[in-house]
C-alpha cells in the first residue's frame, strides 16, 4: 500500500548497516591507504595474468570465482563485525559492573 513503511526484521537492517559501513571503509581505504592500494594493484595485475592464461572461453569461470570470493569476504566481515559488537557489549557489562 502506498504511504506505508516497509517492515524489515533486525537481521535485514543489521546486514544493510554492515554493508554500508564496509563499503564506506573500503572507499576510504581505496582513497587513502597506500598498502590497500598496493594490494588492489597486485590483485588486478594477477587477475589479468590469470585471465590471459585461461583464455576468453574460461573467463566466466574466473568471474564466478571472483563473485564467490566477494560474497565470502562480505560474510566474513559480517561475522567479525557481529563478534566485535558482542565483545563490546560484554566489555561494557564488565566495566559497568566494576564502576557500579
Amino acid at each position: 500500500m502506498a504511504g506505508q513503511a516497509e517492515v524489515r526484521n533486525f537481521d535485514d537492517c543489521f546486514a544493510e548497516l554492515i554493508s554500508d559501513r564496509f563499503g564506506n571503509a573500503i572507499t576510504v581505504a581505496m582513497q587513502t591507504d597506500i598498502q590497500y592500494q598496493q594490494y588492489q594493484d597486485d590483485y588486478n595485475h594477477f587477475h589479468k595474468q590469470v585471465e590471459q592464461l585461461l583464455g576468453p572461453e574460461n573467463f566466466k569461470l574466473l568471474m564466478r570465482l571472483d563473485d564467490a570470493n566477494c560474497l565470502r569476504i562480505i560474510h566474513e566481515t559480517r561475522i567479525a563485525y557481529e563478534q566485535g559488537m558482542r565483545d563490546g557489549l560484554r566489555l561494557g557489562g564488565i566495566v559497568g559492573s566494576l564502576t557500579a
